[in-house]
């Protein structure tokens, strides 16, 4: 069962980071995933020097402000991300990394999305999945920018578009 207040992210790059960073400004459960261990360390390093800084000049409510360190988590085990309602795919590039993400997240019932800004859908998600997935391609960096690209395919469901409408617009 997929958790609709919870979203994953999956990459350790600089956009990952960016829509991380960007979507704890937001009430909602994040877990991000990062396949490689001294990445992860870093990040969550960042994270948490990220909160204590927003506690110390924050004008929030401070349990606000720690509830956000709370909301996140930073991962290296990919079961962390399948019961999210939100999976946002952020690696590389690259088809075949693309493919490995989308080929591991067989089987969830999640609403899945790529940040992919030039890639066919179809050349790296599966037939299967193409129904449930959508692009979602973030610009950087995210916090000053107030547009996504949302790239469909086909096979889209319309409740997917709707529902990636109102993720965008919340």
């Amino acid at each position: 069962m997929t958790d609709p207040g919870k979203v994953a992210i999956i990459g350790g790059g600089k956009m990952a980071s960016n829509i991380v960073d960007y979507l704890m400004q937001y009430d909602m459960s994040i877990v991000w995933y990062i396949r490689n261990n001294a990445v992860l360390d870093e990040k969550k390093r960042r994270i948490e020097k990220k909160i204590s800084r927003l506690h110390k000049v924050s004008s929030d409510n401070q349990e606000n402000v720690s509830g956000k360190l709370e909301r996140v988590s930073v991962t290296n085990r990919f079961d962390d991300v399948r019961d999210a309602g939100i999976i946002i795919e952020c690696v590389s590039e690259a088809i075949e990394s693309k493919r490995a993400v989308f080929n591991e997240l067989q089987g969830t019932n999640a609403l899945l999305f790529s940040n992919t800004s030039s890639l066919p859908l179809d050349s790296f998600i599966p037939g299967n999945m193409l129904g449930q997935s959508a692009g979602l391609h973030f610009f950087y960096p995210v916090q000053l920018k107030q547009f996504v690209e949302l790239n469909i395919h086909n096979k889209t469901g319309t409740a997917v578009l709707d529902k990636m409408v109102q993720f965008v617009r919340s």
